[in-house]
C-alpha cells in the first residue's frame, strides 16, 4: 500500500467566513488541557461560537473559557444554529465516528481527533459518509506535525531496513490503551511513508504487546508498547543501510522533554537536534496541526481526509484492543 497524491476531483469545496466561526463536540479534559491553551492564541482568526456536551458540567467549564459562545446539549441544536463554518470533534474515543457522520451531513469542514474510529467497522461506514455527505474531515495526527521532524521527509535516507520502536507509559489502564498507541503505529506510517504489511502482535505480560513484521517497501519492524511501564517514552528508530535516524517524540511526562532528533553514520552520532520552543503544546505538535487545519479552510476546494490510508493501522489498533496475539496481512 503506497502513499499516493490524491487527485484534484476528491476534494470538496467549501466557503468559510474571513473568521471562522468553531463549533466544538466534546467539552472535556482534551479541550482544556490542550486545545483551549491553543484557540487563545490564534486572535482573530477563530472565534469560538458554539458548544455541545450531553454533561452540564463539563459545558459550564468551557463555557469559562469562551463565555460568548452558545451552549448545547446535543449536536443537532448546535447544527440548527447555523453560526459554524467548521467543527472540531473531542469526545471520546468510542463516539468519535458516530459523532463524525452525521457532522458530515451539515457540510462542515470536521478537525476529527484521533483515533477517528475504533474498528474497520465503523472505517467502512465513515468512509461511506465522506464519500456521500458535502462535508470533509481533517485527521488530527499531532505527532505528524511536530514541528523537531518537520525536515524529516526532505532528509530521509535511502534504504530503509529496519524500523524500531516503543511506546512505555506509567499507570495507564490497559483497556483502552491501544487508543494510546496508535500514536506509535501512525507515525511509522507516516514518517516511512509505507504502510504496514504482514506480521504479529504478540500480547503478554498484562499490558504489554510486541509488534514483529514488515512494512510494504520491505522493511523490518520491531515495536514494543506498554501500557503500565516503568518509563514514559516515545520514539522510533529507522536503520538504513549506512545511517539511523532516532525521533524521540516530546512529551513534558517524559525524560524528552522538548523532543530529540539524532542522525547517526556507521554506527555513530553525526548530528543532534532538539527543540528550542518552551510551549508544549508548540513541541507535540498539537498547535501545528490546528493552525494547519485551519490553513486547509482558506484552499479553494479542501484536500480529502485520506481515511482509506490509515486502514492498516486501525486494523492493528483494532487487533490490540482484543489483547490476544495474533498474525495480519494486508494487500500491498
Amino acid at each position: 500500500m503506497s502513499l499516493s497524491a490524491p487527485s484534484a476531483s476528491a476534494c470538496k469545496s467549501i466557503r468559510i467566513h474571513r473568521t471562522i466561526r468553531l463549533g466544538i463536540v466534546g467539552c472535556g479534559h482534551i479541550l482544556r488541557s490542550i486545545y483551549s491553551p491553543i484557540l487563545s492564541n490564534l486572535g482573530e482568526q477563530i472565534r469560538v461560537t458554539e458548544l455541545c456536551d450531553s454533561r452540564p458540567p463539563a459545558l459550564a467549564e468551557a463555557q469559562k473559557a469562551f463565555p460568548d459562545a452558545g451552549t448545547h446539549r446535543d449536536l443537532s441544536c448546535l447544527l440548527e444554529t447555523g453560526r459554524v463554518d467548521a467543527l472540531m470533534i473531542l469526545v471520546s474515543e468510542t463516539a468519535m465516528a458516530s459523532t463524525a457522520a452525521p457532522a458530515l451531513r451539515a457540510g462542515h469542514p470536521i478537525f476529527l481527533e484521533k483515533p477517528p474510529v475504533v474498528s474497520e467497522q465503523e472505517l467502512d461506514a465513515l468512509l461511506e459518509a465522506e464519500r456521500n455527505e458535502p462535508g470533509t474531515l481533517y485527521l488530527a495526527f499531532n505527532r505528524r506535525h511536530t514541528p523537531l521532524f518537520q525536515s524529516y521527509e526532505n532528509s530521509r535516507m535511502e534504504g530503509l531496513r529496519v524500523v524500531q520502536g516503543k511506546m512505555s507509559r506509567r499507570e495507564r489502564p490497559i483497556p483502552g490503551f491501544p487508543y494510546t498507541a496508535i500514536h506509535l503505529l501512525d507515525a511509522v506510517h507516516h514518517f516511512s511513508g509505507q504502510a504496514f504489511a504482514e506480521g504479529e502482535i504478540i500480547y503478554g505480560p498484562e499490558g504489554h504487546w510486541r509488534i514483529h513484521g514488515n512494512l510494504s517497501g520491505g522493511a523490518e519492524v520491531k515495536l514494543e508498547v506498554v501500557a503500565d511501564g516503568a518509563e514514559h517514552c516515545e520514539n522510533i528508530i529507522f536503520h538504513h543501510i549506512d545511517s539511523h535516524q532516532e525521533l524521540h517524540f516530546p512529551n513534558p511526562e517524559s525524560d524528552c522533554v522538548s523532543g530529540r532528533w539524532v542522525l547517526a553514520r556507521s554506527g555513530q552520532p553525526s548530528e543532534l537536534r532538539e527543540s528550542s520552543a518552551e510551549d508544549p503544546l508548540e513541541n507535540m505538535g498539537y498547535a501545528a496541526c490546528l493552525r494547519n487545519f485551519l490553513d486547509t479552510l482558506s484552499l479553494p476546494s479542501l484536500p480529502p481526509s485520506r481515511l482509506e490510508e490509515i486502514r492498516p493501522t486501525i486494523r492493528l489498533m483494532e487487533a490490540m484492543a482484543s489483547r490476544r496475539s495474533r498474525r495480519f496481512r494486508f494487500g500491498v
